[in-house]
């Protein structure tokens, strides 16, 4: 439903030179869509032939005279205080208990905000999905994302922006000439980000039986520029042990990389040979992994529009199922995720 009506503030040609309580509440209509004023409206009627202005205030009751206009060139910086800001049309107003400005609608081409560096850097306020192309090398075990890039979006549309790769934080790309500010707004917000990963494997065969995929041991580096360089130091997730034995379904979780900078959970669903308990005559079914992390971005790392990557080794714990089928599996159905703000 739309929202209570807020004060306007409108200047309204007339044929007049007198006041006419008439014409104000016309004016009002036409702006609001009806003809019932609201306390704090104020409407000047002019007539510049005949060089006839005069404003007034609804109180609620009546249209009252107005206090004195002044320009606005003829106030001096902090001499105004005000519960709300009437503009043409629209008020602004402030709640000072809560810090916050309430408006009925804003309207703006681009809102920033300063990355976690502060200072010039700039980031645009809406959270946007980061995109990555994966590949994948089979020898290595090896899967990586990138560079990194925002998707196509309203934001980048209107600039338009035909470089959409994302940066540090701090990265320099885009600097003023003065290194003042910088616009390039395509940067993460955190020097830490946060990103997430999920993959799952499943037999080719629907009955694999003696062929276990109960852990994943995994190492992941954020890497920068053309030759991929290490910029974050190396993450790693050890393999999770089943709470019991690798046969059975379990479920667990465990935390890597030093201050828990990795969060490591895992599904580990088992079927038994039929006729028999859980043991290694039966087969994993699905295996699901989920990894959240957060590489630290050194300030300190001179950048200037560098591309960013990230890489990710795999090492499947298995039994009677050959590394490279378990590899290729969880590979190719890895997903990786992140935002410029999260």
């Amino acid at each position: 439903t739309d929202g209570t009506d807020g004060a306007q503030l409108i200047t309204h040609p007339v044929t007049a030179t007198a006041w006419s309580d008439r014409a104000a509440t016309a004016a009002l209509t036409a702006r609001r869509g009806h003809a019932r004023p609201i306390k704090g409206d104020l409407v000047t009627l002019t007539n510049a032939a005949a060089s006839f202005t005069e404003t007034r205030i609804w109180s609620g009751r009546s249209w009252d005279a107005a206090g004195e206009q002044i320009n606005g060139n003829s106030l001096i910086r902090g001499t105004v205080a005000a519960d709300a800001l009437a503009l043409d049309g629209v008020s602004i107003r402030g709640d000072s208990a809560t810090g916050t400005i309430s408006i009925g609608r804003l309207v703006a081409p681009l809102i920033t905000l300063p990355t976690e560096t502060g200072g010039r850097f700039q980031t645009f306020a809406n959270d946007r999905p980061i995109a990555a192309t994966r590949a994948i090398d089979y020898r290595a075990r090896l899967v990586t994302f990138g560079p990194f890039t925002v998707a196509r979006d309203a934001f980048s549309h209107r600039q338009p922006q035909d470089e959409r790769q994302v940066l540090a934080a701090h990265d320099t790309w885009g600097d003023s000439d003065d290194a003042t500010t910088n616009t390039y707004f395509t940067r993460f917000f955190f020097h830490q980000p946060t990103f997430s990963l999920k993959t799952h494997y499943v037999p080719r065969r629907a009955a694999a039986w003696g062929k276990h995929l109960y852990g994943l041991h995994l190492r992941c580096e954020l890497s920068h520029g053309a030759t991929r360089q290490t910029l974050a130091p190396v993450l790693r997730a050890g393999n999770v042990r089943p709470r019991s034995s690798p046969y059975i379904p379990s479920s667990t979780r465990g935390s890597g990389g030093g201050w828990s900078r990795i969060i490591y959970r895992y599904t580990h669903m088992a079927q038994a040979y039929p006729g028999q308990m859980f043991n290694a005559r039966g087969m994993t079914s699905r295996f699901d992994a989920d990894i959240t992390f957060r590489p630290v971005i050194s300030a300190r790392t001179p950048m200037h529009g560098r591309k960013l990557w990230l890489r990710i080794w795999l090492t499947p714990q298995i039994q009677g199922l050959t590394s490279a089928e378990a590899f290729s599996s969880l590979a190719s159905n890895l997903e990786f995720s992140a935002s410029t703000l999260g």
